[in-house]
């Protein structure tokens, strides 16, 4: 009887592989770090765009609760995120780097709208 490939695998060497790497990546050991608390989602996923697309893991807690009821946040501490223990030093820079740029963009947008205003 041959063998049947999920719909995801069309060749064996493509799926072992894709297996190999499942497994791989289940059987690693991460120490999580807590970073901070978001109260609303969407800072949460700016955030964690950002740190991703610069090789940090992120994880979090409570994002699927809050999401569903937002109302929650404060009673549960807000969506709390997580990076792996060896990425911490990295995260805090780039958080730091991230949350001035912000800064200095809102301070720009204020300025634009007040040489409006004139």
């Amino acid at each position: 009887m041959p063998r049947k490939y999920n719909r995801f695998c069309t060749k064996k060497s493509i799926c072992n592989d894709f297996l190999y790497l499942y497994k791989k990546t289940m059987n690693e050991e991460i120490n999580w770090v807590f970073l901070r608390s978001f109260v609303w989602p969407h800072e949460y996923y700016t955030l964690q765009a950002f740190l991703e697309s610069n090789g940090v893991r992120v994880s979090f807690r409570d994002e699927l609760i809050i999401n569903i009821d937002p109302f929650l946040s404060n009673a549960l501490g807000g969506i709390k995120m997580y990076v792996a223990e060896e990425d911490y030093d990295l995260a805090i820079v780039l958080s730091e780097e991230f949350y001035e740029k912000r800064l200095n963009d809102n301070k720009d947008a204020e300025e634009d709208t007040e040489e409006d205003k004139e």
